[in-house]
């Protein structure tokens, strides 16, 4: 494997893993806070499982528009627009308050509920290309030690983000269970559902950027696997 092919598979591998832990955490931290903002900021406790249904609905349906964007569209070019898309509508959370108008409280879950599906999808559509790509170059399909070190990161990247929003809510004055919060425990709040996660977002959106793999490529490496895999099916045959 030369420098370049080696260079191309750490960044495929690094790259998407930066990707999908950017997409996943905010994931995590969006549910973290997002009964915090329903309850105090907008002030919507007793419609929150319409709000939430809202979102959760939404994303179900827009599940397979993703998958097919997928497949039919760039990945990388179909996450940022997708993510980029979600990180808007999370910036947009704080200038909502208790006097929002419900139906467009309704419209922004709506709006988030797209994003949504758009972190189910894309990440976990962006991670076998680089698989496949190390495959290629290796020869070997290290995929069980790929996801089991996926998954370890996730679990501490999730731990440690989620320790760190409740420092900021600390931070801002923000008490458990309390009949209402201060105004700088709202802003925490405020924050910790939006500009972090847009941020955060970003991230991802910037190594979607710089993604090695575009869809043209990921089709060349997937013709080659299977010419690969036809001529060692076609020397086993003749083994025998």
């Amino acid at each position: 494997m030369g420098v370049a092919e080696d260079r191309v598979q750490e960044q495929a591998i690094v790259y998407g893993l930066i990707i999908f832990l950017a997409t996943w955490v905010v994931v995590e931290i969006v549910q973290m806070t997002l009964m915090y903002f329903i309850k105090y900021v907008v002030q919507r406790e007793a419609q929150s499982e319409i709000i939430l249904s809202t979102v959760f609905v939404t994303a179900i349906f827009a599940l397979p528009v993703w998958n097919f964007v997928a497949q039919r569209w760039s990945k990388r070019w179909a996450y940022i627009f997708g993510l980029g898309f979600w990180a808007i509508v999370q910036i947009v959370l704080i200038m909502l308050n208790a006097q929002t108008a419900f139906w467009f409280l309704l419209l922004i879950c709506f709006l988030a509920g797209i994003g949504v599906a758009a972190a189910h999808v894309l990440p976990w559509s962006i991670i076998p290309d680089a698989i496949e790509w190390g495959e290629l170059q290796t020869g070997e399909r290290n995929e069980g030690m790929f996801y089991s070190l996926v998954t370890l990161i996730y679990k501490v990247a999730t731990s440690l983000a989620l320790l760190g929003i409740s420092q900021v809510l600390q931070f801002t004055g923000y008490v458990a269970n309390a009949p209402q919060q201060t105004q700088s425990a709202l802003n925490g709040i405020r924050i910790a559902i939006g500009p972090i996660p847009a941020v955060m977002l970003g991230i991802g959106i910037l190594f979607a950027y710089l993604y090695p793999l575009d869809r043209k490529e990921h089709a060349e490496v997937v013709a080659q696997l299977e010419q690969r895999r036809a001529e060692a099916h076609e020397e086993t045959a003749l083994a025998r």
